[in-house]
Parts: structure tokens; sequence; C-alpha cells
């Protein structure tokens, strides 16, 4: 075994592809992959490897390709997150080189969402309007993702703007819509000390708060709550090319509006499998046997908080997110009750868990209303598909084209001809 902290930390490609039984291209497949860091030696053009990375890879086994029809890799140059490879995986994704879990507990969103849009420090201005537009609900959740996507729609930012002033016009309407804007909105607290008055996270905690709850015993709602909000909308806020945010890189290829773009994200959203797990966790929760609960709603596919094609281990957003809450309650029922849902599925076989289960405590246990997780997750979602959008249109337009192969399907009637075969060149549209 190599030592990696001694002089044998770096590891050369012929090293490194022996050590993984792998040939040369299959390594420099990896790297392409995301699946291990390559570094530069000191002469500028050979590879070195992390022989620590290279060890851990090489204990898991070598990483499956999926089968043709199972998956379609799709590989985006960008400079706005990052998630590591190799055991420094567990310290969590950076935004522009900065670890989001540091940021979470050192800044705002807002500070974070100006953050990934232009690298500025300066934060957003998001504007809390007085009124909000919350889709005229009346069963006590809270406002569905359509309304969500209508509310965008209609924002002052489909008229255009520059970069900043959009990302603002869309967050504000976002977070409008969450509510009519409170008599008490609570300042929110730091890890560092500062205060800071009139943010997202507070009025989300406030606005987004469970109607069924005693309002005269925490007028302002749980006084940790704005915390654990920011905490959740900061961990979410982009985590490279999730479907959501490839959505809207194409979209923004096409040159659509950011407003557009954003619209189109929220869609992905309307599916089981992407932004809503942590409402299909809050469900089950309240189920005699949460576990069976959420096996039985999983099928074949996964199951909802639970698992993650990146992490073999807990998610670190996820365990950041528990710690919060379990920092803030203490023993708590409410925490009992996700602690015994963790532990059976795990002990049926199932994979640790991910950042919606994280989330669905944070929505539990500060009394927020069904439906909040989606909120939450969709608006912190939105700070990193609006900073994808202004890379991409730094791009050239229309560079996503995708290629279709002819499989043979049940004929209907007369047998049809075959499709001419493909010449590789691009069609216009």
């Amino acid at each position: 075994m190599v030592n990696p902290s001694g002089p044998e930390r770096w590891l050369t490609t012929p090293e490194a592809a022996a050590r993984l039984g792998v040939k040369p291209q299959t390594l420099y497949a990896y790297v392409a992959r995301g699946v291990i860091d390559r570094h530069r030696g000191d002469d500028g053009r050979t590879s070195r490897f992390d022989a620590a990375d290279i060890e851990s890879l090489a204990r898991r086994g070598r990483p499956r390709r999926r089968g043709a029809e199972s998956g379609i890799d799709v590989t985006v140059h960008s400079a706005i997150t990052s998630i590591p490879a190799g055991p420094s995986r567990r310290f969590g994704h950076l935004y522009r080189g900065r670890r989001a879990l540091d940021l979470a507990g050192a800044a705002t969103f807002e500070s974070v969402a100006g953050w990934l849009l232009d690298g500025d420090e300066r934060p957003l201005r998001v504007a809390l309007a007085r009124r909000g537009a919350n889709g005229g609900r009346t069963d006590g959740r809270a406002p569905s993702l359509a309304d969500l996507r209508r509310a965008v729609d209609a924002s002052d930012a489909a008229a255009g703007g520059d970069r900043r002033t959009t990302a603002e016009q869309v967050l504000a309407a976002m977070v409008a819509t969450a509510g009519p804007a409170p008599r008490c909105i609570p300042t929110l607290d730091l890890g560092d000390g500062a205060r800071h008055a009139g943010t997202v996270a507070a009025r989300l905690a406030v606005t987004l708060r469970d109607p069924s709850g005693d309002p005269s015993t925490q007028p302002c709602g749980e006084p940790w709550a704005p915390y654990a909000v920011n905490t959740a909308l900061v961990l979410l806020a982009d985590h490279e090319l999730a479907t959501s945010t490839l959505a809207a890189r194409v979209a923004a290829s096409t040159r659509a509006a950011p407003a557009a773009c954003v619209v189109a994200a929220l869609a992905t959203l309307s599916g089981p499998l992407h932004g809503t797990a942590a409402d299909a966790v809050l469900d089950a929760l309240d189920a005699d046997d949460p576990a069976a609960a959420l096996r039985d709603r999983a099928g074949d596919g996964p199951i909802p908080g639970f698992g993650h094609p990146l992490y073999d281990r807990i998610d670190p957003r996820c365990r950041r997110l528990l710690d919060v809450v379990r920092q803030a309650v203490g023993a708590h029922p409410g925490l009992d009750r996700i602690d015994s849902l963790v532990r059976s599925i795990r002990r049926g076989g199932g994979p640790p868990p991910n950042v919606d289960l994280g989330l669905a405590a944070v929505v539990r246990l500060a009394g927020l209303r069904a439906g909040s997780a989606a909120m939450i997750f969709a608006i912190a979602r939105t700070a990193g598909w609006l900073a994808h959008v202004a890379e991409e249109l730094d791009e050239a337009p229309l560079r996503y084209r995708a290629r279709a192969v002819t499989r043979p399907t049940a004929s209907l009637g007369a047998a049809r001809p075959p499709a001419p075969a493909s010449t590789g060149r691009p069609r216009p549209r």
C-alpha cells in the first residue's frame, strides 16, 4: 500500500494504471468522467495522480460502465461547482473553489447566489415584496411548483436585464410566492456572530410555517429555523450538472431568456425523482411503518431520501443538516423517528441517507408546511441554474446536439422501410 503522506504520494500514469489494473486510456476515461482527479507534474506536461485517491478507488473496485441504453453521459466544462474525487469527497462540493459546507455556516444564501453567478462576493439584493402570490392555496400546503413556474413567467425578469438584476427579480418572484411578507421576519444569525436582517431564509422560515401550529408560542417561528433554512439553501444551491441544471443550460443554448431557462429547469422537478424526494420522506414519516412506506413508494426505483451515485457513505450535505437540527432541538421524538427510519433502511440493505432526508428533517422539526421541501429545493437550486445559464450564454449557441440511434420496434400494419443511416452531421432545426 502506498503511503499517501510520504514521498510516494504522487503516482505517474503507468503507476496509477498498474495499481488499478487498467490501461492508461481507461485511467484517462476515469478522469473525463470525474471518477478521479488528474494533477500536472512539475514540468507542466506529465500527469500525476494522488496515491490516496488511487488507493481508495482500487479498494472500491473499478467503476462499472452503464449499459448502452441505461444512461447518457454529458460532459460540460464549468467553473461553477466541482465535486472532489476520492476521499476528499466526504468534505462536500465546492462553489468556485470554496467549500459549500464552510459557506453554509458563514454566508447568506444571497451571498452564495451572487458568488455562484459571477464570482462576486456581493450578495444579491432579493427584494421581499409586501404581497405574495401563493397561487390561492387554501389547503394548508406550501405553493406548488406550478405556482413557482407561473410566478417566474410573470416576473419583471421576463423583460430582461443584466445578469444580477435578472437573478434578483427571479428569486424575488419565487420567494414572494411563499406568501405575503409577515409582520415578523427574524434576523439570521450566522456562526461568525454576524446578524442579517430581511434574508430569504428568514422569510421562508416564517411564511412557510404550518398554519395549524400555535403562533402565540413562537410568533416568529422557531429561533433556529432561519439558520437551518439558510444552511439548506446554501448546500442545495448547486450540485454540478444535475438533470434540472442540464435542462437550464440546454434552454440557454437556444438563447432563451434566463427566466424562461429557470422555468425549463422547474419543469424537471415535476417528476418524482428529482427535487421532490424530501416531501416523499415527510409523507412516509406519517405512516405506521415509514421504511415500508418508502420502499412501496420506490418500487423498483431509488428509495426517496437514500442513496446518491456520487457518495458511497452518507451525503455530506445530509450530515450537516442533521447536525444543525440535532444541535437545535436535542433529544426530540421527531428526530428519533427519522433516526429509526435510517436504521430500518440500512438494516434492510438500503443505501445511506442523502440530502433529501436532511431537508425533510429541517422541514419537519422547524414546523413548516407540507410541500415546503420542494419549494426550498427549487428556490435554492435556482441560484445554480442562473449561474449555469450565465455561463452557457458565453458559449456558442445550439451546441447540444444529441444523436438518436435507430432501434427495431414492433411494426404496425405493413412493414416500414428502414430509416436511412445517420451521416453524423447536425441537421438544421
